[in-house]
């Protein structure tokens, strides 16, 4: 047995075999003109083989291969390629490739194509209903963006001012809400979007508000006004489901104005203003309970968290109220202004954002919302504002904007232009999002 050193893993001892009994290496062996002794540049090993003496020769190349005069067959006369030091690690190397190579090569072939458009994601699984066409003309048109198509749908006669799925009734069914040229609004569901299709009628109102996924519909109607009050209010909810109308309040006579309705799962919220001052108020038992003194709502997320703004204007503003909370949330613009907000657009599907028409340091535009409670509550600028303008969400938390004819979608935090075929319509007035 002799004493033998490995230069490749510093391994030093005692061994018969031809390789380091550590890493596979073949040794290092000295020729006849090879002096031994002690390294010129310090020991190598350990404490504990200090004493071992150590070759002075220099390390072999990172080739791998020693110098025919080491290999033990100085003329190569045995006409066999010396095999290089390194080669069970070199065979290694070379399998790791061969199975790098064959997994990429399987997932490039089942890799699912990039989507259309400049690195836009694929679209989501449903339908876009818009309205295309002038009041008094126009016509529902649906889009389903994975195929391409466009589709006729019926005809409306007044000038429609929102879509509303109304898949928490039933699937493929659609809530409109109508204006005739006298303004009043009537609140209606699509049963089938052929062309054919006649909307049916739910009711009459002058201010109507959906409910969560279209499953209600709450409409609130004013008598006949006169000295600053109406001869009465009724606030009428609705289910669409067949469940008898539920009066959630009724009052004779009504002074001051009902501007704002909102609806959430099961809570009926308005805005009410009068003399000794204007406050939210929630409608249970036939009664409104204030909930919030000073302020007028913008919208009712399905959540029950309130989009508000204080009343009369002063100080200007918008802010974010939900249940349990001490006092509004107030937004501020990217440069810390007040976020003025003119209208609701679109809740998210989760109602964790709400996308608003609003001036945000002195900048109109359109802004995203962060709606989560304790939030960030500074507004995103999302893009310029051009009328008329309409958005809704889809179920994979995607926006879909419709403005100036123009389709876009907000995803992953841009806007995106979707083409529709050639010669389809232009949207020209609100557009939903149906699933399925």
């Amino acid at each position: 047995m002799a004493r033998a050193t490995c230069f490749r893993c510093d391994w030093v001892g005692e061994a018969d075999g031809e390789a380091c009994p550590r890493c596979g290496t073949a040794w290092y062996r000295p020729g006849p003109s090879s002096p031994t002794g002690p390294s010129r540049t310090g020991p190598l090993v350990g404490p504990s083989d200090a004493a071992s003496p150590v070759p002075s020769e220099p390390p072999p190349r990172r080739s791998g291969y020693l110098p025919a005069s080491q290999r033990g067959d100085p003329g190569g006369t045995d006409g066999r390629r010396p095999a290089p030091r390194g080669a069970p690690f070199a065979a290694f190397v070379a399998l790791a490739a061969i199975l790098t190579g064959g997994l990429w090569w399987f997932l490039r072939a089942h890799e699912v194509p990039p989507g259309a458009g400049d690195g836009a994601p694929p679209p989501p699984s449903g339908r876009l209903v818009y309205v295309a066409g002038d009041p008094g003309g126009q016509r529902l048109w649906t889009w389903d963006p994975r195929t391409g198509t466009v589709t006729e749908g019926p005809r409306v006669e007044d000038e429609v001012v929102q879509l509303v799925s109304a898949q928490g009734a039933l699937a493929g069914w659609l809530g409109v809400t109508s204006r005739d040229p006298d303004g009043v609004l009537e609140a209606a569901v699509l049963r089938a979007q052929t062309p054919e299709a006649d909307p049916v009628h739910l009711r009459f109102a002058d201010r109507v508000a959906w409910g969560p996924n279209g499953a209600s519909v709450v409409t609130a109607s004013l008598g006949s006004a006169s000295g600053g009050c109406y001869s009465s209010l009724r606030v009428v909810r609705e289910r669409l489901d067949g469940s008898p109308d539920e009066e959630v309040l009724g009052r004779a006579p009504f002074c001051g104005e009902a501007p704002t309705l909102g609806q959430t799962l099961a809570a009926t919220y308005l805005t009410w203003e009068r003399r000794r001052g204007t406050g939210i108020f929630f409608v249970g038992n036939g009664v409104p309970h204030q909930v919030l003194d000073g302020w007028s709502l913008i919208s009712a997320s399905p959540t029950s968290d309130l989009l508000v703004r204080p009343a009369g204007g002063t100080p200007a503003g918008a802010a974010l109220f939900w249940r349990g909370a001490v006092r509004p949330d107030r937004y501020r613009g990217p440069n810390g202004g007040e976020v003025v907000v003119d209208r609701i657009l679109a809740w998210t599907i989760s109602a964790d954002a709400a996308l608003v028409v609003a001036n945000a340091d002195d900048r109109e535009g359109i802004y995203l919302l962060d709606t989560t409670p304790g939030g960030d509550r500074v507004a995103r600028y999302v893009g310029i504002l051009r009328e008329p303008v309409s958005a809704t969400a889809a179920f994979d938390g995607s926006l879909f904007v419709a403005m100036q004819g123009r389709l876009m979608a907000w995803t992953e935090g841009r806007l995106v232009e979707m083409d529709l075929p050639s010669g389809a319509p232009r949207p020209s007035g609100p557009i939903a999002w149906m699933p399925g």
